[in-house]
């Protein structure tokens, strides 16, 4: 939302405006509303390259293009985009299962959703399978005029749950069985197949994914569970991505824990460079670059690990440790207990156990009710699998 555009005109300065300059924008605005006619300045774009992680540089589909557009133009998307989103919720025309870009929702509501019914059918030993789906080319791929048309998910996926997050999809059901489960799901996937041949969006079964949730991974299954798209059998894993978070067969988030480290050690690498070579940095600047960069990775969407064991705590804090001792620039060897009594900080379970409270309230004032029946009942089931009924708050120890 900062970056300039090619005509060079800044957000700062239209903050700046004064009230006969913003009444003359406001007149450029309506007119360009009402003859239906955009700048064509404002349409061109500088165009930035951003290759995406762990893919070949020298083939151009692995780059991000980012567009520059001008401010002037995206403030008036904005304007007509805030216009749009408020009639659209008022009158009810968006699903409630779509969280991404709408005011008041986020991946948390989506995320906690999935947990819900994959912990509740795991406490009633029910068959549960997630299936992500990866569409090709998603944004660019979308049929603007199509756009004009009404057509909702709702009332052909009756049989399975889903959830979207903008392009990340994701389906899943639970029954008895993996034979009655399989053929739920294939029902759906076929269903959901067809509404994205209507609307031209194309679905690259090689790159979706599937997991069956189970108490016992290692059981082999007399029937096997088989979704097939487009002639192509879908694979299945033992962890799936989805909206940056792994779930695993068992709900226990080993791999969530690797995918936190991995994250966290390049943002720790920049706060040691600056406790290192920026001798200007407080203490206190230092602790809120930690706050901003570290411990961020460390809370996202923590609603959803209420009821996880201590076990993945203790290894968040340990995280949490190195970041405080590079903020308060003191040896890796330095007591873990010392450097929050010094930087006056709780543990990141004591910060994270608040979060839930916050987006209870937050949901409860706004009335979305389907993350709060989902979030009250999940942690009503302490987890199936060896969970103690109360969750410890680990100590932030030495190390």
């Amino acid at each position: 939302n900062t970056a300039v555009g090619h005509d060079g005109v800044h957000n700062k300065c239209l903050k700046k405006y004064t009230k006969t300059l913003l009444q003359h924008l406001l007149a450029s605005f309506n007119s360009s509303l009402k003859l239906g006619v955009i700048s064509p300045q404002w349409k061109l774009a500088h165009i930035i390259l951003i290759q995406k992680p762990d893919k070949d540089p020298n083939d151009p589909t692995t780059y991000r293009l980012i567009s520059l557009l001008s401010c002037l133009g995206k403030l008036m998307e904005r304007v007509v985009k805030q216009r749009l989103n408020d009639f659209a919720e008022q009158h009810h025309l968006l699903p409630n299962y779509q969280a991404g870009f709408r005011q008041q929702r986020s991946t948390t509501d989506n995320l906690l959703h999935l947990k819900h019914d994959v912990d509740v059918n795991l406490y009633k030993n029910r068959q549960t399978a997630l299936i992500v789906f990866d569409i090709k080319q998603a944004f660019n791929s979308v049929w603007f005029n199509g756009l004009l048309y009404s057509d909702s998910l709702s009332t052909i996926l009756s049989r399975s749950n889903s959830n979207l997050f903008a392009d990340d999809t994701a389906l899943w059901s639970s029954v008895n069985t993996t034979k009655s489960l399989s053929i739920r799901l294939q029902e759906s996937v076929d269903e959901f197949v067809k509404w994205c041949r209507l609307w031209k969006l194309e679905i690259q079964a090689n790159k979706t994914k599937m997991i069956h949730f189970t108490k016992h991974p290692r059981r082999r299954l007399k029937v096997p569970i088989s979704i097939i798209i487009n002639g192509q059998q879908i694979q299945q894993h033992d962890t799936v991505k989805y909206l940056e978070i792994v779930f695993d067969r068992q709900m226990r988030f080993n791999k969530q824990i690797d995918e936190i480290k991995r994250k966290a050690s390049t943002r720790l690498g920049v706060l040691r460079y600056l406790a290192k070579n920026s001798a200007d940095n407080s203490e206190r600047a230092l602790l809120t670059v930690c706050k901003n960069i570290v411990r961020l990775v460390l809370s996202y969407a923590s609603p959803i690990f209420w009821n996880v064991d201590q076990n993945y705590w203790e290894k968040l804090q340990i995280i949490q440790n190195k970041g405080l001792r590079h903020a308060l620039r003191v040896p890796f060897y330095t007591s873990g207990t010392y450097v929050h009594q010094q930087l006056q900080q709780e543990t990141i379970f004591d910060y994270c156990k608040r979060q839930p409270t916050n987006y209870l309230n937050k949901r409860i004032t706004e009335g979305t009710t389907r993350a709060m029946q989902a979030f009250a009942e999940t942690i009503s089931y302490k987890h199936v699998i060896k969970l103690p009924l109360t969750v410890c708050c680990p100590s932030s120890g030495n190390n």
